[in-house]
């Protein structure tokens, strides 16, 4: 079997694929292997053709399926619901709660997993009640614990005066997780 694979020239004379190279983008269907250089490139494209079993490109062809099964995109099944919850009243909170489980029913049409975070205004509301008041820090905490564990986030509403929601993006933008702005977005990335 012959694998291809293509590599950006960095001007460094020998390609030392281990130490200079890394791979960004992987074709399984044609074994192709796009390895893009540590260092600034000078845009010249080299593309070689190696055997089986050989040397330098075989561990190449290793190091690229470890980081396949690390980072290929796994399908989208549980999926965080973000959107503004604090408010000054009661009323407005329980409204937003409500926004975000008629967003999670959407959600679960879609034959996915979904996480409100705004169900936590049960379990708030059961530790004030018992005399125990749960921080706001404390709150995004363990919101963040889950939504690092889901496969995307959905944002639900105009939530740029939620520096709650701000936040949990810019934690999704740092890990790589999808995020989605409308259900049909979401619908059509699950649906590929």
């Amino acid at each position: 079997m012959c694998y291809n694979y293509i590599i950006t020239d960095a001007g460094l004379g020998q390609i030392n694929a281990k130490e200079n190279y890394m791979v960004t983008k992987v074709k399984p269907d044609e074994m192709e292997v796009v390895v893009a250089p540590i260092l600034p490139s000078d845009g010249t494209l080299i593309t070689a053709s190696v055997e089986d079993n050989s040397g330098e490109f075989k561990d190449i062809m290793e190091q690229t399926q470890a980081i396949l099964d690390e980072y290929s995109p796994q399908p989208i099944q549980l999926v965080y619901i973000a959107g503004k919850y604090s408010e000054h009243s009661q009323a407005q909170i329980w409204l937003n709660v409500s926004r975000a489980v008629a967003a999670a029913v959407e959600v679960i049409k879609l034959g996915l997993t979904p996480y409100v975070p705004h169900l936590s205004f049960f379990i708030d509301t059961a530790c004030r009640h018992r005399g125990f008041t749960v921080p706001y820090s404390r709150w995004m905490e363990m919101t963040q614990v889950v939504l690092l564990r889901c496969d995307a986030m959905l944002v639900i509403g105009d939530v740029s005066k939620s520096p709650g929601v701000m936040a949990e993006i810019e934690d999704c933008k740092l890990h790589s997780i999808p995020i989605f702005y409308s259900v049909d977005e979401l619908a059509k990335a699950t649906t590929r």
